[in-house]
């Protein structure tokens, strides 16, 4: 269970190729605390200030939208790379009425 675990928090918190963001960043808005983190004090813990943090929650908010449209967008263009990338593989043929095709 706990390595599950893992390799789920893994995958969700590791930019992925398509769009270079995280998939719990693009759900979420903002990124996700790793465990060790929570355990341990961190620069990102010790420097934590409740009124910058909400401010920055704000900005967040009103660019993820922006985020998202432009995440649309990369990956889109990787699905076009992937599909020309199969199309040059593919080799096309013919069939005539009545050829037997296994």
């Amino acid at each position: 269970m706990e390595r599950t675990l893992q390799h789920t928090l893994g995958y969700h918190c590791t930019p992925q190729a398509a769009t270079n963001e995280t998939p719990y960043r693009l759900t979420y808005g903002i990124d996700a605390m790793i465990l060790i983190e929570v355990r341990e004090p961190s620069t990102r813990r010790l420097m934590f200030q409740q009124q910058k943090n909400e401010e920055n929650m704000r900005v967040e908010l009103e660019t993820t939208k922006e985020v998202c449209e432009t995440m649309r967008i990369k990956e889109e263009a990787a699905k076009l790379r992937a599909a020309k990338r199969y199309n040059t593989k593919v080799q096309p043929r013919a069939f005539q009425l009545g050829n037997l095709v296994l």
